[in-house]
């Protein structure tokens, strides 16, 4: 959906299951299917890059949000 805010005010908002992977985007990790590499696989197919410099976070949240440890 549309928002018309910032999208780090909107960023602020939303539970910490978001996670802003680009400067673009912000996904909610529920429905992340699969992690690879620098892209995020949504359950509906489509595929999200993940920005060098948001990696590391990323990746990080990521690995919280399904259980496991880096």
């Amino acid at each position: 959906f549309y928002v018309w805010k910032k999208i780090s005010e909107v960023e602020a908002e939303f539970p910490d299951y978001f996670v802003r992977c680009h400067k673009s985007y912000l996904v909610n990790m529920r429905y992340v299917h699969e992690y690879k590499k620098q892209i995020f696989k949504l359950m509906n197919g489509k595929e999200i890059g993940i920005s060098r410099s948001k990696k590391n976070e990323t990746e990080l949240k990521y690995f919280k949000f399904k259980g496991g440890i880096i």
